[in-house]
């Protein structure tokens, strides 16, 4: 057998934080071939980010890497980083979370695409401009006979992952809405034509039928390029549909891989078991979730025997004390010493719908409310075929409103009277009541964002009115204090959105400061949302760069829910989070809605997550509302062609759920 494209080796990566090591990967082994898809999952801050950096040789000297990392036979550990520069230039490319990791804010996407371009046409450069590291600047890639060339080889990236205008070209990385600029970054990391590509959940700001033309592409490249491709994601429908193998990470360790057919729907080892009953498919809209209880051992804290027996009902002494034995036969691996017990037993939610960890269980902290409650109900507004919604008095109401951004905004344009417009909302009006949560859907592009924006006052429309409470309101400046402690917002790139310097604690209690609430009652308030979102006290000391994406996407969350408001306003909540921790914060968001009697604006382009929070559904599409219902009319009998094909493009909605586990359809 040839050897794999990739093939890594007891994967180490540690960092030295406040006296402290973390451990974020804890002796990782896996593989990819090429023309194959490998998929890695795991709950959020099991180490799959850092391993993937650590594989492209992307950590910085704060880090500890150990192990080997094998690519085409060479260990790119024991390269120089200036061979390890080349190979990431032309061979080896990456696609992260964030594509605010990629884009550099003050460059346009020509000069990113062309920039890419340039360095793969020229990885043996050793010019002085490299030799001192000075970055590249557009007069560089806007000069010389391949200028042209790269411009239409720019174009051609973009039309291949669904950005066919040409405008695309001068826009900057804020002008892109976060679906936009994930594309955009998966054109840089296609430029170089790589034999190796690590994608770190290349879809999750992507809608559904975008999703599916970009990992069609990849899956072209993969069978005509002979393209590996490492596909990191929480989404596990799409890991089923998509990869051939399957490898599943927990605490930074590998807990069990094969075919991914096997693995998610004959899966062995308790977490991946726990993990599949986690789905959504499986539970009725407005009802609770089987989440796992308790979260991800402490990475800075030393622990002996299987880093999963906290949390596993099947746990004895022996899996507290000693490492797991590692099982290789032909159904793939998996490291469990227990697997006679839950093959017994099985491992499906108890009769609350929640993974219960043995007696004694100190590991790990509690989901507080959201995990000790009754099964959540739909709230009391009732919901009508037609989407009618009983007469209470609205939160917030959009009234005919629009919004327009300049292409062009020149001085000589403004005299010549040519100024050029993009409409984001056309006469839109919508109506959010009390105790209801209305899901925004719609590809990227559509103007949901924008919307969410107008509604929270970050934009002023152009023509129309925001109504909240009853009273019109204006921007953010023209508010109230009360008016702004009303609404929360969490917004798409959580990580964006949390200052580097402050510390978590901080960041959550900022807005109880400038509400004045009192040192001890912050304090308090503080480690109660912690727990809300399935965090604990330990995380407040920790910088957003010390937290997975989806740890910062719950600290996000916990900091919009901090003062109570009336209108919790959500843009991709459960974008950048597990299947575990998805499941529990749809809970949370449920018990909220109820517990707190607010109203909920969901944007998402998850459609599972719509379907099961949201009373009604509004669907738009090129700023406009194309579609207005309730959530079961609209997703049983769609009237629009448009919203037909957004839920035939969603994954896993027409799954049917066989014993505890879904069945999942190849794609290829």
């Amino acid at each position: 057998m040839s050897e794999s494209l990739l093939a890594v080796s007891d994967l180490r990566v540690r960092f030295e934080t406040s006296g402290r090591t973390v451990r974020a990967v804890n002796g990782l082994s896996l593989s990819v071939d090429s023309g194959e898809v490998v998929g890695l999952v795991g709950e959020s801050g099991c180490g799959k980010s850092a391993a993937v950096r650590a594989i492209a040789g992307l950590h910085g000297d704060d880090a500890r890497v150990e192990g080997t990392v094998s690519f085409d036979g060479t260990d790119l550990r024991t390269l120089s980083e200036e061979r390890q520069r080349q190979i990431r230039a032309t061979r080896l490319s990456t696609v992260f979370q964030d594509p605010a990791a990629t884009l550099t804010p003050t460059r346009t996407v020509s000069f990113h695409l062309k920039e890419a371009l340039w360095l793969a046409d020229r990885p043996d450069d050793r010019s002085l401009r490299s030799a001192l590291g000075i970055t590249l600047g557009p007069r560089d890639l806007g000069s010389g006979r391949g200028s042209r060339e790269r411009r239409e080889r720019a174009l051609d990236l973009l039309e291949r992952v669904g950005l066919a205008d040409a405008d695309y070209l001068e826009r900057y990385p804020h002008e892109l809405s976060g679906g936009e600029a994930q594309r955009v970054s998966i054109a840089v990391a296609l430029a170089s034509e790589p034999e190796l590509l690590l994608a770190d959940e290349p879809t999750t700001a992507l809608d559904a039928t975008t999703r599916d033309d970009i990992l069609d592409l990849l899956e072209s490249l993969v069978a005509e390029r002979d393209l590996a491709l490492l596909l990191v994601s929480h989404d596990l429908g799409l890991v089923g549909e998509r990869c051939d193998r399957v490898s599943v990470a927990y605490a930074g360790e590998l807990m069990e891989s094969g075919p991914a057919d096997r693995v998610l729907e004959e899966p062995r080892h308790p977490y991946t078991r726990a993990l599949l009953d986690c789905r959504l498919e499986g539970a009725n809209p407005g009802e609770r979730v089987p989440t796992i209880d308790g979260s991800v051992p402490d990475p800075t804290v030393e622990r002996a025997g299987c880093p999963f027996a906290s949390r596993c009902a099947h746990a004895t002494a022996t899996c507290r004390q000693s490492a797991p034995p590692t099982i290789d036969d032909e159904r793939g691996r998996v490291r469990c010493g227990e697997l006679e017990s839950v093959t017994k037993r099985g491992a499906g939610p108890d009769t609350n719908g929640t993974h219960v960890p043995p007696s004694g269980s100190t590991d790990g902290a509690r989901s507080g409310s959201v995990e000790e409650t009754e099964t959540a109900t739909r709230a009391t507004t009732s919901v009508s075929f037609d989407g009618g919604v009983a007469a209470d008095e609205p939160v917030l109401e959009l009234r005919g409103v629009s919004k327009r951004y300049p292409i062009e905004d020149s001085w000589l344009s403004r005299v010549r009277g040519r100024d050029r417009y993009a409409s984001a909302v056309d006469d839109l009006s919508l109506t959010v009541r009390r105790g209801e949560t209305l899901g925004i859907v719609g590809e990227s592009g559509a103007g949901k964002s924008t919307v969410i924006d107008l509604a929270t006052g970050l934009e002023s429309p152009t023509a129309g009115e925001v109504v909240f409470d009853g009273d019109t309101v204006g921007p953010i400046a023209n508010r109230s204090r009360d008016q702004l402690a009303a609404v929360g917002r969490l917004f798409q790139h959580p990580r964006s959105s949390l200052d580097p310097r402050q510390r978590v604690y901080r960041a959550i209690s900022e807005p109880l400061l400038e509400a004045g609430w009192r040192r001890d009652r912050r304090r308090e308030r503080v480690s109660e949302l912690l727990s809300l979102v399935g965090l604990d006290d330990r995380h407040t000391e920790r910088r957003p760069r010390e937290l997975s994406g989806g740890q910062c996407q719950r600290i996000a969350l916990a900091r919009a829910l901090a003062l109570e408001p009336s209108l919790v306003v959500l843009d991709e909540p459960t974008a950048a989070l597990d299947v575990s921790v998805r499941a529990r914060v749809c809970n949370l968001l449920l018990e909220l809605r109820d517990r707190l009697d607010c109203a909920f604006v969901l944007v998402s382009h998850d459609l599972g997550v719509v379907r099961h929070l949201a009373d009604r559904i509004a669907v738009m599409r090129d700023g406009q509302l194309v579609e207005y219902g309730s959530a079961s009319r609209v997703c049983a009998e769609p009237e629009s062609a448009y919203t037909d094909e957004l839920l035939a493009a969603a994954s896993g909605l027409a799954d049917e759920p066989t014993d505890n586990h879904a069945t999942f359809h190849r794609h290829r």
